[in-house]
């Protein structure tokens, strides 16, 4: 579903995009796909979730590079434990309350839905190609940790 569902869809709407204005194709991913961050994220037990993600990464990547669309992946929520990459931080989780994430997770399903939004409707040509995670105001240097920022594939 992740990688399959969304080339099918992709690739049916893409020609009814290129009629409009607004071109711009926005893949809802995790940061637990990166293949950078791998070896941050091995204790977790969703590894056929992790492969999907990353394959989404790719494909995202790969229609980034033909179409003269602004392509992106953006990550609601986020995962990493001592990741170099995060200097500040040892560790930090980020999730929404839904049922994969569950009533212990950090936003109510409306804050990341309204992060979402922002990205889709700000996003431009310079995000093409990226995962971004979610900017919710006031929490950038939280545990959550939602800075708006782009993360390594």
């Amino acid at each position: 579903m992740n990688v399959a569902g969304v080339q099918r869809v992709t690739a049916a709407f893409v020609p009814l995009l290129e009629k409009g204005k607004e071109k711009k194709v926005i893949d809802v991913s995790s940061t637990v796909g990166s293949i950078t961050l791998a070896k941050y994220l091995a204790h977790l037990p969703t590894p056929a979730y992790k492969v999907s993600k990353a394959a989404l990464h790719m494909l995202n990547m790969v229609w980034s590079l033909d179409k003269g669309f602004t392509f992106l992946c953006l990550s609601p929520g986020t995962y990493v434990a001592s990741a170099p990459y995060f200097s500040d931080k040892d560790c930090f989780l980020q999730w929404l309350k839904t049922d994969l994430g569950g009533q212990g997770a950090d936003l109510e399903v409306p804050v990341g839905v309204e992060g979402v939004v922002k990205i889709i409707l700000e996003s431009g040509p310079e995000q093409n190609g990226k995962l971004l995670n979610i900017h919710i105001p006031g929490m950038e240097e939280s545990t959550g940790r939602y800075d708006g920022k782009e993360y390594p594939y």
